[in-house]
Order: structure tokens, then C-alpha cells, then sequence
């Protein structure tokens, strides 16, 4: 079952742009009117749910009080919540059905709207007949749960001074096998330029709290751990004197990114291993991808535009192939054609069966077209020389 998604977000997702403050409040106020039994969480900029700010409206809504979206949703989604998150970081507000872990049977909705400019927190909002099952949080979270924030303070050339409970047990370490040593004989070999970087630019700010930097740990056994480490230069305050780390355990999120990334670089790997052309085209006629074979076809390099990288298409092919692409990009409506190309001077007209097929969110909006260009120059001479020989 598909579950409608509100006219405001679909709205705001479509404009591209950053709220105003009130922008903001219509499309808050117009969401919890839409849904007043709703699951509300406050959400910091790393994506970690934090206390709801009293600005917020809530009346009848119900405060989510879970660590993220991450930890609610079957595991198969948490990829769609991450993009999604993505997205609304990027456009103001985003949305997409998932399954709730607790009752994956019937689905909730969640949106993201960039609250910052009003109430200094992204929100999230849960609806849908899944979303009931969330009440059952509260319940959950009262049994004991392992912190995934550890802390530890070093010294100015980053030997650690102390580690807390939290540091290890997350990496399996003893407090022994840590301090004394420097934390980059932790840190993993590809990431030491970009954790010497982040070091050197905090050292030079004296009282300042570096924006968080992603580094993997070394755990005792060993593997890594993702950690996302902010410090803050203490060294000239007189009761500490030290740089204070705070490490989040952010390696569920970070997998399910390299999950993406790698189900991403597969299909781009199966693209260019393709004997045909291929492009995707947003709904706004701008093209994100084209394979190689495409430029060999159509003599052309990669283009940003539809009307650039089929520019070599015979004119008198264009009105044909522009209905095919608006039905796509406009309707959701699949379409092949054949169609004429002229690659260059000096290079034989082609004929190309072109072949579109709609792409679509969560919502069933459509969002672009992936279009595949086979050259069948070949066949159709073939076919025509059949056809003369048995008039």
C-alpha cells in the first residue's frame, strides 16, 4: 500500500530551495494540522535526535525520543532514510515511505524539513498507519543500552591522557593499551592526512570546537570502527589544559553508505559494460549520466542537456523523439522509437532505436528517465536488403 504524501512537502522538494522562516511555519503548522497523533523528532545536523525545542508546536503530537531514524526503521530501508536525509539537507524537506521495525507490515511515512532558521533543529515527522507502532519506544528505550558517545582528552601532540568507558569498550581496548600512546596509532592509514589536518587546524584556533571530522578506529580484535570526532582546544584553559575528544560510533550509518556506494558503482560498472548508449535525464531536462558507448553512437562528448547530447539527431526525427521524452518526463509513460542519427563529418548516417523509461520517488512522482540509444545501423540494412530481394 502507497500512502500519499503531503501537498507541502511534495511542494517544497519541488522548489529546490532552503525555507524562509515563513515558508517554514506554513509548511510546519500545515503538517501537524494534516496529522495531529504524529511522531515529532528534533534532529541536529550530524542526523542524532536531540531534545525538542520549546518553539515547536507540538499539541497533540507524540516526541520522538529515539537515537535516529536509523534505529526505527527495517534494515533494508535504512538506506532510503539516508538518502532521504540527504535530500533534505540539500532542499529544505524531503519524504519517503518506509517500514517500522516494530510493525513493518504497514507503512509510515517520514518527512524532513529544515526547522534551523526558526527552531535551530531539523524535524522529523512519522506518519502512516506504521507510525502507531512507534509508542512503543519509550518502552524500549528504558532498558539499558551501551552509549555509543565516547570521550577522551589528550595532550597537544594528541597522546591520550584518558579514556572513558565508553572509548573501550567500543574499540575493545584497555585503558593501559591506550594512554600514553597517540591517538593516530589507532587511526587508519588512510585516514591519517585527513586526522593531522583536523589536528593542526584546531591546534591554530586556541578555544575553538572543530567542525567533526570521520576517521576509522582500530579495534582490538582487529577491524574498524567509524568514528565521527569533534575536539575541542582546551589546552590554554588552566582547569583542564587538554583537547577534549567526543567520538560517535557512527559505523551502522556509515555501512549502510558504503552499501549504497557499492550498489551505485555496480550499476555504473553495468552501464558502461553495456554494447548500447546510455543517459539518465532529470525531470528538469538536465543529464546526470551518460556511459561511454553513448559519445561513440552519437559523436558527441557528454552533454548537460538533452537538446546538447542529441544534437546529431536527424531534425526532421526531433518532434517524435521530444513527445517520447515529454510523455516520459512529464506522464511516467514508457516509450521506444527509432530514430536517425549524423555523428559527423565522414561518419555514415545511423539509425538508433531509442528506448525511455520513466523513473519515479517513493510518492510515484515522476523524477527523470534513464534512455538507452542502440545503433541498429547494421540490422535495418540488413532488413532492407531482405525486403529488395524478395519484391
Amino acid at each position: 500500500m502507497d500512502l500519499p504524501r503531503s501537498n507541502v512537502t511534495e511542494t517544497m522538494a519541488a522548489k529546490l530551495v532552503p525555507l524562509g522562516p515563513e515558508a517554514l511555519d506554513v509548511a510546519l503548522n500545515a503538517l501537524l494540522a494534516q496529522y495531529p497523533t504524529a511522531f515529532v523528532a528534533a534532529i541536529n545536523a550530524s542526523g542524532v535526535f536531540v531534545p525538542m525545542p520549546e518553539s515547536v508546536p507540538l499539541t497533540r503530537q507524540h516526541e520522538l525520543k529515539a537515537r535516529s531514524a536509523l534505529d526505527f526503521v527495517v534494515s533494508e530501508d535504512r538506506e532510503r532514510v539516508i538518502s532521504t536525509w540527504e535530500r533534505a539537507r540539500e532542499t529544505g524537506a524531503s519524504s519517503a515511505q518506509v517500514r517500522l521495525a516494530l510493525d513493518p507490515d504497514r507503512p509510515a511515512v517520514i518527512h524532513y524539513l529544515d526547522a534551523r532558521v526558526r527552531h535551530g533543529v531539523y524535524l522529523g515527522i512519522v506518519v502512516g498507519g506504521g507510525a502507531a507502532a512507534l509508542a512503543g519506544l519509550p518502552e524500549i528505550r528504558r532498558q539499558p543500552r551501551p552509549s555509543r558517545v565516547a570521550r577522551a582528552r589528550k595532550n597537544e601532540v594528541a597522546v591520550f591522557l584518558e579514556v572513558d568507558e565508553a572509548t573501550t569498550r567500543i574499540l575493545g581496548w584497555t585503558s593501559e593499551d591506550m594512554v600514553g600512546f597517540r591517538s593516530l596509532d589507532f587511526i587508519h592509514p588512510e585516514d591519517h592526512d585527513r586526522a593531522i589536518e583536523s589536528w593542526m587546524q584546531m591546534l591554530s584556533e586556541p578555544g575553538t570546537v572543530q567542525p567533526p571530522v570521520r576517521l576509522r578506529h582500530m579495534r582490538s580484535d582487529p577491524s574498524w570502527v567509524w568514528f565521527e570526532v569533534t575536539n575541542s582546544n582546551l589546552l590554554a584553559d588552566p582547569d583542564r589544559g587538554c583537547v577534549l575528544a567526543e567520538m560517535v560510533d557512527i559505523s551502522d550509518e556509515m555501512a549502510a553508505h558504503e552499501a549504497l556506494r557499492a550498489r551505485e558503482q555496480l550499476l555504473a560498472g553495468l552501464a558502461e559494460a553495456l554494447p548500447i548508449g546510455v543517459f539518465q535525464v532529470l525531470s528538469d531536462r538536465r543529464i546526470v549520466y551518460t556511459n561511454d558507448r553513448l559519445g561513440s553512437i552519437l559523436g558527441l562528448a557528454p552533454a548537460a542537456t538533452v537538446d546538447a547530447q542529441l544534437a546529431t539527431v536527424a531534425r526532421e526525427d526531433w518532434p517524435t523523439l521530444l513527445a517520447a521524452l515529454d510523455a516520459a518526463l512529464d506522464d511516467g509513460i514508457d516509450g521506444d522509437l527509432e530514430i536517425r542519427a549524423h555523428p559527423g563529418e565522414g561518419s555514415r548516417a545511423r539509425r538508433c532505436i531509442v528506448r525511455l523509461r520513466a523513473l519515479t520517488d517513493q510518492g510515484g512522482r515522476v523524477t527523470g528517465a534513464v534512455v538507452s540509444v542502440e545503433d541498429v545501423t547494421d540490422s535495418a540494412q540488413l532488413r532492407g536488403y531482405r525486403e529488395g530481394l524478395t519484391k
